[in-house]
């Protein structure tokens, strides 16, 4: 029987399809957050704006007389100051309000590793060895 996977690459495939599988669900949560109606509008009392595309802009809100952290984008944290008020949405399950934005990250992340997906799914092991096969045939 031939093989064609290496061992990594099987390894390589669970990893993504765990990751997969995460960011669906992130998905799932936040369009099942979006459309819970859950939205409130509170007051910012502390702000953190990062314009590092690799760090997180955060505002802080208080509900119900505990404070929660909010990730916002930069492009729109900007926009608010403290004391300014703002709408975000509450998800129950997690015990965490979210900042709605117009696309969200999860859509890349899902169609990226999905593309690194397809790529592992060829049978490597099975191809290079008939490029061997060929390359040893012509000399």
């Amino acid at each position: 029987m031939i093989q064609k996977y290496y061992k990594n690459q099987i390894l390589i495939i669970c990893v993504i399809l765990l990751g997969l599988l995460f960011t669906i669900k992130q998905l799932i949560e936040y369009n099942d957050t979006v459309n819970g109606g859950n939205n409130y509008t509170t007051k910012i009392i502390k702000q953190n704006c990062h314009a590092a595309p690799r760090m997180k802009s955060t505002i802080w809100i208080n509900f119900n007389e505990k404070t929660y952290s909010v990730g916002i984008p930069y492009n729109e944290c900007v926009n608010y100051s403290v004391n300014d008020k703002i709408e975000v949405l509450y998800n129950k399950n997690n015990d965490e309000f979210i900042y709605r934005v117009k696309n969200p990250k999860y859509l890349k992340n899902i169609i990226l590793l999905g593309i690194f997906l397809l790529i592992f799914l060829l049978p490597w092991r099975y191809i290079n060895e008939k490029l061997l096969i060929v390359r040893a045939s012509r000399n």
